[in-house]
């Protein structure tokens, strides 16, 4: 673990999970991990990842060493650093989207959702296939638990963290729902984009790091507009005429998620990343109270 003005880097997952043993007490309870830390109060900024656990099945139909991955690797792990971070809270669920996606809503259990994903391995000349997700409708009570918990929390902003394929040109790309509504139309969400790439690159000079990161704005796919966790908790709250939150989801490349240099873990630049934009959503908060 390495400490460089104050924000935190883990050069192994040992080095990760020795420092989080240490510093942190999460709750697990129905298969789900959540975690309040003492700033939270005042800044209210809850990260969450949908598809936390990430898991490989095997798919014989199309040869004997074929396999999807569902899941989103280490979505997890930089949820929680960036948590940590800001002092604020975490969430995400222990089990598999195969089982129950966090991401759709409840009443959509077992009612014949599927995924467009990859095939390793194919022996076959197909390449893609339809897996079928959210299917068990006996986790009908542990989503609803999910959501009664970040009810109760009540966030001021959540920053929902997913993965990107690594052929994807973006390190990251911000998805702030239908016309940009989770953050108030499209101009603010280009200036909050143009803010942080802005602070991010300071930080990054400053620790002696290049900054080549690509990160953009969403204008169709990965807005987040199916992710039901913001459209609940934002969208739908928003709407209520209450004092408005903000919400992003953030999709991460597989590359960077995923580095050799820290033994599996996000790499440095990535583990920074997640941290500022913590800081720069609670910036744009301050700003707008």
């Amino acid at each position: 673990m390495v400490l460089k003005a104050l924000y935190l880097t883990f050069s192994s997952p040992k080095s990760f999970e020795n420092f989080f043993r240490r510093k942190l007490n999460p709750i697990r309870e129905n298969e789900i991990e959540y975690c309040v830390m003492e700033k939270f109060k005042s800044n209210r900024i809850l990260f969450t990842a949908e598809h936390a656990n990430s898991k490989k099945f095997k798919v014989k139909k199309f040869g004997p060493k074929a396999f999807v991955t569902i899941g989103d690797t280490n979505t997890g792990i930089l949820a929680k650093i960036g948590a940590f971070h800001m002092l604020s809270a975490y969430i995400f669920p222990l089990f598999n989207r195969k089982d129950a996606d966090a991401a759709r809503n409840p009443k959509e259990l077992g009612k014949g959702l599927v995924l467009f994903t990859r095939i390793t391995n194919s022996e076959t000349p197909q390449k893609v296939a339809y897996v079928p997700i959210h299917s068990d409708s006996s986790y009908l009570k542990i989503l609803e638990r999910y959501h009664s918990i970040i009810e109760k929390l009540n966030p001021r902003a959540i920053i929902s963290v997913h993965g990107l394929h690594a052929d994807r040109e973006f390190d990251m790309l911000f998805g702030f729902g239908p016309n940009y509504e989770m953050i108030g139309g499209k101009k603010e969400a280009f200036k909050f984009k143009k803010f942080y790439i802005q602070k991010l690159s300071q930080i990054f000079e400053k620790l002696n790091l290049n900054f080549d990161m690509r990160i953009g704005v969403s204008t169709w796919r990965w807005m987040g507009s199916k992710n039901y966790v913001l459209t609940r908790h934002i969208a739908e709250y928003n709407k209520s005429g209450k004092k408005k939150r903000i919400g992003l989801q953030v999709e991460m490349n597989y590359k960077g998620r995923v580095c050799k240099e820290t033994k599996g873990l996000p790499s440095k630049e990535y583990q920074i990343a997640i941290q500022v934009l913590g800081e720069v959503v609670w910036e744009w908060l301050s700003l707008r109270r």
